[in-house]
This record gives structure tokens, C-alpha cells and sequence, in this order.
């Protein structure tokens, strides 16, 4: 069971026949966890009784993939089972002296060595979505074998079109003067981007065959010459003033550390607002994920499940840009008519004009994420749809989990 310093906690070989693992350190009781047979193959069984789990806190009585003495094993792990409150023990009262002494290490050396925790966009949403989750990924650095190919395959598509978008629109970089107005003008340029793409960071970085290159970069020539046209800075007397933009900002009221990027920030000539752009791989988030709100009454306070552009604009303020329009741009949505891929958020926020709505629900969120870092609690409770809901809580559960 044990191998080079890692030990297997699930009996289903998965793809390629990689094994889920966790670092013999994060063990709390090493020597309890013995060898079991078991048989690969069970992947709905196994999903069916963690999801029982999940549930109601006890799941079947006999787990498809474990035997009896590896259950007792796996109890001694950080992580634990629920205990009558339902609730996973990701919490300081878990995580023996020594434990808890390398996990406050590893936060500060994440998220720490500044006067406040900080927070992205990501670990939020994380954090607000799977408290166990940014423990295990982020803090411990551990990750989800690639058990959906095809979302993890998105994943890389998406790098590839920011990559493009990046080089493209660069401030810096002179492009065609018929550019915006030819379709053909486009087409070259994005073709001569698509082979620089193959031949540099698509070749060293992205785990893409060659076959899927070829078959993506052409996908991506076709959108984006028929995309660029809507997000032309000129269309709103801007221009473009940063790609990729860092941001790292301390913010007292929020008592957080803004860091992370901005894909694509405009600046208006005439008055000095600007325009900020977040590409999404897929589809933007709707109208329910923008503003804050409660799934229902488990939700302690209203919530904005998808906080990005909520980030983004908490940035604007304390660098105080004002804020003509915020973009979300569906790089890879389907939908045939493009101009519906790019989604303004500033008009959907009509009723809340200053933010103040916002900004106070990211506050409470800012809050929780604080305290949970300061108490080491990355408790999930199965009681809270929102946990239950999300698709890292089984992973969480089902410990899907191996080395970096």
C-alpha cells in the first residue's frame, strides 16, 4: 500500500492506472493503514456510497472498494470521518500539536509573509465553495487526478486562447490596419499566432497530442476572428492599456491581500474610466452567480458564489479607476451568435450603482475566509447545500487526491 513516501487511499485505479495518494506526513497514525485487496473498476459504486455519505453521514455499511481493516486505517487520517454534527473534521481540535504546527507553515508560506491572508478570486470562490478543498489543493498542495479528460482538456483550450488574446493585444504590438474591419486580416494574424503557439509554449507546456493542437488551433482561429470584432477596443473610444494585469493590493477594510490578474484592462481616452475584461473558458457566470444571494437558509449570509468580476471591481475602487463596464467574454461558449458571448456586468448590477451590495457580501466572505485561515477550521458541513452541491466535496470526501 505504501510507496515512496505516499500511501493509496482509494481502491479504484482510475485512468492509466494512477493511483489516489496523500503524503505519508499528513497522516496522523501511519502505522494503523494496512495493505487491503482491492479491485479497480468500481467508480459508480464508489461515488454512489460517498455520495450516501455526504448525505446523511453514514453511507452503506459495506463501501464497495475497502475492507474492514483498512476503514479502521483510514479513520486515523486528517482526513476524517463526520462525527454526529455531520461535520468533517478539518478543524484544529482534529490535527494533533505537531500537525497543526506544520500546517500553520505551510499557510503562512501560501498565503502568509504580508499584515493580511492573501486572497485571489480563486481561493475565495474555493473557500466559499469547499473550506476542505483549498486545505487539501492549495495549502497541503495536493491535486485531483485528471479524472474528467474532457474538462481538464478545456482547461488547456482555455490557456491557449488567453495566450493568444494576450500576444494580440498587447499595447505594445502593432497590428494591421485593416485588422478590426477584415475578417482575412484577422484570419492571418491569428494564423501566424496559432503556429507560434505549436511550435512554443502549446509544445512545452500543454499535455495537448498534436492532433488535438492542429484540431484546436483552428477551432480557435474560426471564434476568434469572429469574436475580436465585439471586443474591439475602439468600439468604446478606448484603448487598450494592459494584458494580464497583476494586481497586488492590500486592502484594511477587508483586512485581505488582493492578489492575481486581470485578463484585459481599457482605459476611455476621453475621460479617463476604464473597461475591464475576464475571459472565461466556457460560458460566464449568470445573473444568480454576479450577485449576492443565499441558495437557502444553510447559507449563514448572502454569498456571490462566482466573485471574480466581484474582485475586480473591489480592485478598480481601491485603485480608484472608475468603472465604465465590466466584460465577461465566453471564449469557448456555445453559442452561434458571438455578439451574445461577451456579457456586460456593470448594466446588470443596475440596482446596486456604487457596489455597496458587492462589496459588502464580499466583506462577509472575506470575513470567513480570514477566520477559517486564523482558526485552521476547514470544516465542510454536509447540512450547508452549498458544500453539498459542489462538485470538489465528494473529490473531498472520496480523498481523489495525489502529489503534485
Amino acid at each position: 500500500l505504501q510507496s515512496g513516501g505516499r500511501v493509496h487511499v482509494s481502491g479504484n485505479a482510475g485512468p492509466q492506472e494512477k493511483m489516489h495518494v496523500l503524503p505519508l506526513r499528513w497522516l496522523r497514525s501511519p502505522e494503523t493503514v494496512v495493505a487491503s485487496e482491492v479491485s479497480p473498476g468500481l467508480e459508480q459504486q464508489e461515488q454512489d456510497w460517498w455520495a450516501g455519505l455526504a448525505v446523511d453521514g453514514r453511507g452503506k455499511a459495506e463501501p464497495p472498494c475497502y475492507t474492514e481493516s483498512f476503514l479502521q486505517g483510514a479513520s486515523r487520517y486528517l482526513l476524517t470521518s463526520s462525527d454526529t454534527q455531520n461535520r468533517f473534521d478539518f478543524t484544529r481540535a482534529a490535527f494533533d500539536p505537531q500537525l497543526s504546527s506544520e500546517l500553520v507553515q505551510a499557510l503562512h508560506k501560501r498565503y502568509g509573509g504580508h499584515d493580511y491572508w492573501k486572497c485571489s478570486a480563486a481561493s475565495l470562490r474555493d473557500m466559499t465553495a469547499n473550506p476542505a478543498a483549498v486545505l487539501l489543493q492549495r495549502v497541503l498542495q495536493l491535486s485531483d487526478d485528471e479524472w474528467e479528460p474532457s474538462w481538464q482538456m478545456q482547461l488547456h483550450i482555455g490557456q491557449m486562447y488567453h495566450w493568444a488574446l494576450e500576444h494580440i493585444l498587447d499595447p505594445e504590438k502593432a497590428l494591421p490596419e485593416d485588422f478590426w474591419e477584415s475578417a482575412s486580416a484577422r484570419r492571418r494574424i491569428l494564423e501566424e499566432e496559432a503556429l507560434r503557439l505549436a511550435r512554443g509554449s502549446l509544445r512545452m507546456f500543454s499535455p495537448l497530442s498534436k492532433l488535438e493542437i492542429e484540431i484546436e488551433t483552428e477551432a480557435m482561429i474560426h471564434n476568434l476572428t469572429e469574436l475580436l470584432p465585439y471586443i474591439q477596443p475602439g468600439k468604446d473610444g478606448a484603448q487598450v492599456e494592459a494584458v494580464e494585469q497583476e494586481i497586488e493590493i492590500p486592502d484594511s477594510e477587508f483586512a485581505v491581500l488582493w492578489n492575481g490578474r486581470i485578463d484585459r484592462l481599457d482605459r476611455i481616452l476621453a475621460d479617463g474610466r476604464i473597461i475591464l475584461y475576464d475571459y472565461k473558458r466556457s460560458s460566464y457566470p449568470g445573473p444568480k452567480e454576479l450577485k449576492p444571494g443565499k441558495l437557502d437558509a444553510s447559507d449563514p449570509f448572502p454569498i456571490i458564489t462566482q466573485p471574480q468580476m466581484a474582485v475586480y471591481l473591489r480592485a478598480a475602487y481601491l485603485l480608484n479607476w472608475e468603472v465604465a463596464e465590466a466584460n465577461y467574454v465566453g471564449l469557448l461558449k456555445n453559442e452561434d451568435d458571438f455578439s451574445k458571448r461577451v456579457r456586460p456586468v456593470v448594466k446588470k448590477l443596475k440596482d446596486d450603482p456604487d457596489f455597496s451590495l458587492v462589496f459588502s457580501a464580499l466583506k462577509a466572505q472575506c470575513a470567513d475566509y480570514c477566520r477559517r485561515f486564523e482558526d485552521l477550521d476547514f470544516s465542510i458541513d454536509s447540512a450547508r447545500t452549498r458544500f453539498r452541491e459542489s462538485s470538489a466535496f465528494r473529490q473531498v470526501l472520496r480523498h481523489r487526491y495525489n502529489v503534485r
